[in-house]
Formats: structure tokens, C-alpha cells, sequence
């Protein structure tokens, strides 16, 4: 399915007119931790990805602070139950999404949203097959039915934007567009619309990627400098699709993790 991700500044006043008028799909619930297994649902296992450096207590509880936010916009219970210094069992009610979204994706994903710069000559690099040092070559996400345009293969930057990696994201939800697609408005942190503000003041004309979890989903012009935090994502998604990508830029894992065992029960 094609995705196209479009960044577009907009006054606080005008997002609050857009939410009034459109409906949205948010998700959030009071559901929360429990302190017994579910009787029915589904059971993860997953273990934590340490090769970064060991987490730690304090990391393990940041990791169930984000599982616990995106279960709530779930409307899932949640049962934590450590198993060894890097594996939980995490069982849940919510054994998939409405219209068949998948709750693995959506709970464990790592959800890191980073914003890189294409490297202004990268076409030439791409015809030559060359890569100039401190960049790579990305392709661009092309999906959907019955999508026969070519992938664009871009150089971008291997390092992310100072300021412009991680936990970007203040909150996010999920509207209707004006033709009544599913489309994702999201803030940005203090700091991280300071560093976004810089960034397109100081590249105006160049491309921006958009890169989620290593892939390229998108790279726009930079018209003019953006100083506000309020962005948006749109795109062919559905629902359930919007609303994995609303919980993931809200709620990024610290570190990530692998499934290594599921039984729905």
C-alpha cells in the first residue's frame, strides 16, 4: 500500500480545528496492568535486545511503561511477568486490532523515527553506484496493490539530524483527512521542534528523509523553515495500520526487542 509521508507546519489553532471537525480514532482506554493472566488472549514472550549496552532495571521499566501506553490505546489488559534479566511474559486480551491489525507490530515494533538529510548530488551517486562517505542508499517504501512506480533509491545520511532521533514525538493521534482516510497528527517535543526548526531554517531546498525502524518512507523538499512541533502523516493507511504507526511514534521502545515465542490461548 502506498504511503506517502507529508510534513506539513500548521498552527496549534488550525490542528484544534482540524480535530473538531474530523473524527478520530485515538483508541485510548483506562485498561491497563493486571495482576493475573488473562484467561483468554495471547502470550508473548519476548526477550530484550541489550547488544547497545545493558539496560539495566530502569531500562526494563521504561520498556514496560511504553508496552503499557500502547496497550491502552488498545483497549488491552495487560499481564508483565518477568521471566530472567532480559525476558518478559506480556499477555494481553487484545489478540489482534480492529480490521485485523497486528498486535505484535503494534506492542514490540521499536518505533524509532529519525529525520536525515538527502545528500543533494545523490542521483549522480546512485547512477555511478557510488556512496560519498557518512551516507547510504535507501529505497524508498513503494507498497500497495496494483503499484508498478520503480523504488527510488536516495542517498541519505547514515546519522540522524542532531536533536532528530528517538523519542521526537509528544503525542499522536489518528483523524480522518478531508477525503476520510485515516491520517496520524502528532507534536513534537520542546527540544525536538528547537532541533527541527534548525534543521529545515538551515537546509531550505534540500530533501528531508523520513525514516521509521531503518526504512524509507519519505523525502520532501524543505520549502521553507518550520518552526512549529505540529506535523502530520498521510497516506493510503487504514485503520489499523494508522493506529500502529500513532502508537509507536508516541510511544518508541528504549531498545528493541524480539518475540520469541507466541501462543493465543
Amino acid at each position: 500500500m502506498n504511503r506517502t509521508l507529508l510534513i506539513l507546519a500548521a498552527s496549534l489553532a488550525s490542528v484544534i480545528l482540524l480535530l473538531a471537525a474530523l473524527k478520530i480514532f485515538r483508541g485510548y482506554s483506562t485498561t491497563g496492568f493486571v495482576d493475573q493472566a488473562p484467561e483468554h488472549g495471547v502470550a508473548f514472550t519476548i526477550e530484550a535486545d541489550w547488544s547497545n549496552g545493558d539496560a539495566g532495571t530502569n531500562g526494563l521499566l521504561q520498556l514496560k511503561t511504553a508496552v503499557g501506553r500502547r496497550a491502552s490505546r488498545l483497549g488491552a489488559a495487560i499481564y508483565w511477568e518477568p521471566i530472567s534479566e532480559s525476558r518478559i511474559r506480556v499477555v494481553t486480551t487484545r489478540t489482534n486490532l480492529p480490521g485485523g491489525g497486528s498486535v505484535e507490530n503494534a506492542l514490540f515494533r521499536r518505533g524509532l523515527l529519525e529525520f536525515r538529510l538527502v545528500h543533494p548530488a545523490g542521483d549522480q551517486f546512485v547512477e555511478l553506484a557510488q556512496i560519498p562517505s557518512g551516507y547510504q542508499i535507501l529505497k524508498l517504501r513503494r507498497t500497495g496493490v496494483g503499484n508498478l512506480r520503480p523504488l527510488e533509491s536516495l542517498v541519505v545520511k547514515q546519522e540522524s539530524e542532531p536533536g532528530l532521533n528517538g523519542p521526537l514525538i509528544k503525542d499522536a493521534i489518528v483523524v480522518r483527512d478531508q477525503t476520510g482516510r485515516p491520517q496520524i497528527n502528532f507534536r513534537l517535543t520542546p527540544a525536538a521542534v528547537v532541533a527541527f526548526a534548525r534543521v529545515t531554517r538551515e537546509n531550505v531546498g534540500r530533501r528531508l528523509a523520513i525514516i521509521l525502524d531503518g526504512e524509507l518512507y519519505s523525502a520532501l523538499v524543505i520549502m521553507t523553515a518550520i518552526e512549529t512541533g505540529n506535523c502530520q502523516i498521510s497516506g493510503e493507511f487504514d485503520p489499523p495500520e494508522a493506529m500502529e504507526l500513532a502508537a509507536m511514534l508516541e510511544s518508541p521502545l528504549p531498545f528493541p526487542v524480539k518475540v520469541i515465542e507466541l501462543k493465543t490461548f
